[in-house]
């Protein structure tokens, strides 16, 4: 028997991904779609000043010469929500994704997991996978406030070798070469990651507090709520597969969120809210393969 709410099937394939695929179990492809102005970037950071520490983004204000532009890139589940399906990714608002989901923030992720056998120790040659798995998430990408408590956790999370490189290196800021990239790091990692190199051993070995690097303005998470699932199931081989879609019933939802927005150029973002007791209303269909 199929589970009547989605997230819980998605809760078990996971839960097998991980044994199958380790901690590539939680790559994923991240679709997204904006309409940008003919032969135009879909990303206008990348000829800004790396002094820059703007936030905003400029879509085009009219649609009449836009074209729609699809982008995809593989990024890391931070978190799923067992209880309504939420996805949260960690990235930044300058880069690609983050302008494209400030400009339209529908979008789509897709997992899959495979399990290949192979013959014998003949990498060469191998059967095709025995069990595969493949879902597809549809919905709504919402930037989280600075003010809630999950992007500081995130935040914190990152190892400080990690925490310097996004303070130091600004996504899709074009660089002129690999030693300019380290040009830039270089700093940053001496002041928050080796600050006591050129100290005296007396020095080094008295304990003291160091310096944190900051959060900078362009991190953010980005929590995506779900408005359909769709789970793809091969069994031994096509056409002996299973294909199931989740489409949520958008008049009811799990989690009450307050949106508010800065500027018109910027996402919405959203504050914690608890989750309320209605229960999930989805509606599944088995599709042909």
């Amino acid at each position: 028997l199929l589970p009547a709410r989605p997230q819980d099937l998605f809760h078990l394939w996971h839960a097998d991904a991980r044994q199958w695929c380790g901690p590539m179990s939680r790559i994923f492809v991240l679709s997204t779609a904006v309409n940008v102005l003919a032969g135009a970037d879909v990303s206008d950071n990348t000829n800004t000043s790396t002094t820059s520490t703007s936030t905003s983004t400029s879509p085009p204000t009219s649609t009449a010469s836009c074209q729609p532009r699809p982008s995809a890139r593989t990024v890391v589940l931070q978190h799923f929500d067992p209880e309504d399906g939420g996805i949260e990714i960690v990235t930044e608002t300058t880069g690609e994704k983050g302008v494209a989901m400030a400009m339209n923030p529908q979008v789509e992720a897709v997992f899959l997991w495979p399990m290949t056998t192979y013959q014998s120790n003949d990498t060469s040659q191998y059967q095709p996978s025995l069990v595969a798995r493949q879902i597809r998430v549809h919905g709504t990408a919402v930037l989280l406030s600075r003010q809630d408590s999950r992007t500081q956790r995130y935040w914190d999370s990152l190892s400080r070798e990690w925490q310097c490189g996004l303070v130091a290196l600004e996504q899709g800021k074009i660089v002129e070469n690999l030693e300019a990239q380290e040009a830039l790091l270089a700093p940053v990692i001496k002041r928050y990651l080796h600050s006591n190199n050129e100290e005296s051993p007396q020095q080094q070995q008295q304990p003291q507090q160091r310096e944190d690097p900051p959060m900078p303005p362009y991190f953010a998470v980005y929590r995506i709520t779900p408005e359909s699932f769709e789970f793809y199931q091969s069994i031994e081989r096509f056409p002996h597969t299973d294909r199931i879609l989740y489409k949520r019933n958008l008049s009811s939802s799990t989690t009450a969120t307050t949106t508010s927005t800065t500027t018109a150029t910027t996402m919405p973002t959203t504050t914690t809210t608890p989750a309320t007791s209605t229960p999930d209303l989805w509606s599944m269909q088995r599709l042909l393969p």
